[in-house]
């Protein structure tokens, strides 16, 4: 028996179940940065937040290094965007992140990877 199934977060869906437009990072992303450093992001449209998801490590069924950062953000343009990547190492352990930016819904843009360290 063959059956799949696509399971569409509901944060990423209106009320009638058509898609949400997404926000998307347009301009370039460095693939490393460091500890303390500041990016520089443009996207699409208008965003209120910026997040970095650690790439997931899990074994034995659990993610023990999952963690989720909120970044510090100051816009520069309506679309262009300088954000703070955390100083402290215990806050933005040396890795490999998804950077997300969120529009005023909560809806996330495809992810940027990057590595911090």
């Amino acid at each position: 028996h063959l059956a799949g199934a696509i399971f569409t977060p509901p944060y990423l869906l209106n009320a009638d179940g058509s898609e949400k437009p997404r926000p998307a990072i347009t301009g370039q992303v460095p693939a490393r940065v460091g500890n303390g450093s500041q990016l520089s992001v443009t996207t699409d449209k208008a965003v209120t937040s910026f997040a970095l998801v650690r790439a997931g490590a899990a074994t034995h069924s659990t993610d023990n290094d999952q963690r989720r950062v909120p970044l510090r953000l100051r816009a520069t343009s309506a679309t262009s965007y300088e954000v703070d990547i955390p100083a402290d190492p215990g806050m933005a352990l040396p890795g490999t992140y998804m950077l997300f930016a969120l529009d005023a819904q909560g809806v996330p843009s495809k992810a940027r990877i990057l590595t911090i360290g």
